[in-house]
């Protein structure tokens, strides 16, 4: 998709190394247990979703997100947000 965008938009792709998330999942939940053994599960689970940010007005990352996500107005149509398919 991302090579596809690109060409339609123009821009070169000489060089690009395109690369697939295929199996990353599995990846994901052994990098889970490696973290839980080592004890740094709760320090993840603390940093993101719990931490005060200063940089964001003292809230937590996940919190800002989902502030974020309720105050943007999503595109109804792929029309409406991707110009060029008007």
């Amino acid at each position: 998709m991302g090579i596809w965008t690109r060409r339609r938009a123009g821009r070169d792709v000489t060089g690009l190394i395109p690369h697939s998330d295929k199996g990353v999942q599995y990846v994901a939940v052994r990098y889970t247990q490696r973290l839980a053994e080592a004890g740094a599960a709760e320090y993840i689970d603390w940093f993101n979703p719990r931490r005060l940010h200063g940089e964001i007005g003292l809230i937590p990352p996940a919190e800002h997100e989902d502030d974020f996500h309720r105050h943007t107005t999503a595109a109804t149509t792929v029309a409406a947000s991707v110009p060029s398919l008007q």
